[in-house]
Formats: C-alpha cells, sequence, structure tokens
C-alpha cells in the first residue's frame, strides 16, 4: 500500500467514490494507472480489466515485431518478423546482411534489379534463426510488419507457418497470394498504431 497522504490526493482527484472498501488509500499500481489515464472518468477497474491495457494477442506480437523491425539495416524498409506458436515467441529476424558482414547502413545498399541484395529479409532470418537452433515452426504463426514478398512467401509456406498477420500492405504480388491460398494459408491485415517506431521508405 501507498502513503496515506498519496492516497488522499489521488482519492481527491477520483471525487473520492470510486474505491469505497479502501478508504481512500489506493494500491501503487492504481497511481501509476491514473497517471498514466488522467482523463479516464470510468471506474479504475475497467482500466485495468477492460483492455485498455491489454492488447489482444495479435497486437501484442505485432508489437512485438515492430519493435525487432528497428534493429533492421537496411533503410529501404524497416522490416521485423516474429514466428509464435502457442503464444510463445519462437524467433525474431529482421531486415540485414548475412551474419559477419557489412551492412547497408555501414557500406550502403546493393542493388541489383530494384532491390537490395545484401539484405536478408526479415522472415528468411526469422526460419534461419529456427534452422540455426533446432527450433521447429510448424504450426506456427508470422507477425511481420510489412506482407511478404514472393520468395519469403514459398519459404513460409515450406517452414510449416499455417498464419500471417501483417501490418503493411506492401507490394502485395498476386502470385504470392496465389500460392498462400493454395497452401490454406490463412492471412490477416492487422491495422495498430505504430507511432514512435521507425518508418518505411522502399526495398
Amino acid at each position: 500500500m501507498i502513503e496515506d497522504n498519496v492516497g488522499e490526493v489521488c482519492w481527491d482527484k477520483l471525487g473520492g467514490s470510486l474505491f469505497p472498501s479502501n478508504q481512500g488509500r489506493i494500491d501503487q499500481t492504481q497511481v501509476y494507472i491514473i497517471f498514466l489515464y488522467p482523463s479516464y472518468d470510468g471506474k479504475i477497474m475497467d482500466i485495468i480489466f477492460g483492455g485498455i491495457m491489454r492488447p489482444d494477442w495479435d497486437s501484442y506480437f505485432m508489437k512485438i515485431a515492430y519493435a525487432v523491425s528497428e534493429r533492421s539495416t537496411c533503410d529501404r524498409a524497416f522490416v521485423g518478423c516474429v514466428l509464435v506458436r502457442d503464444k510463445r515467441i519462437l524467433t525474431t529476424g529482421f531486415n540485414g546482411s548475412p551474419s559477419g558482414q557489412p551492412h547497408c547502413d555501414e557500406i550502403g545498399h546493393l542493388i541489383v534489379n530494384g532491390h537490395c541484395e545484401r539484405t536478408i529479409h526479415a522472415e528468411m532470418n526469422s526460419i534461419i534463426q529456427a534452422a540455426l537452433h533446432g527450433v521447429s515452426t510448424r504450426g506456427a504463426t508470422c507477425y511481420v510488419t510489412h506482407f511478404p514478398c514472393m520468395n519469403c512467401t514459398k519459404a513460409l509456406i515450406n517452414a510449416g507457418i499455417v498464419r500471417i498477420v501483417y501490418n503493411v500492405a506492401y507490394r502485395i504480388d498476386e502470385n504470392a497470394m496465389n500460392f498462400l491460398r493454395a497452401a490454406g494459408m490463412e492471412l490477416e491485415q492487422k491495422e495498430i498504431n505504430i507511432a514512435g517506431f521507425m518508418g518505411e521508405v522502399e526495398m
């Protein structure tokens, strides 16, 4: 429990009506919630259990994918990928050069036919990490910031991925869509607030 004087201050701000059983005292978690959401005028328990503090699982893993994307070293697109099964993260991946080799942000891009050949895509890196560490990806969901390219689409299918959740409808290839349909892949575009994360340019 927090000190009485702090509890009384918070109690006064909330009108003294939300915590009758606490007699003017609230615990530290509730204080943090109040400070995070000072304009909220509903019941405090609605904040804790009503979904404002707890995102759904797809939003949760997509936000992690965006956090992973900030490790990308090719500024043509900051892409992040997270492979998940049973609500557990298996591997992550971001756009970058082969291990131990110079990155685009160090020596520049290697452009061939309009694409950067120096970069391994985030989805590929996620699959490679699974292979490297002996982690099965069969039955997993791929959370990726951008719609996968054709090569990544084929790799995800062969890796046993059963569902793809993406945010940015980036250069959607109809052939890739046909491959996904033929594989029976579940596909969902998830719109989330990505304020504060790196933006994307071109790949």
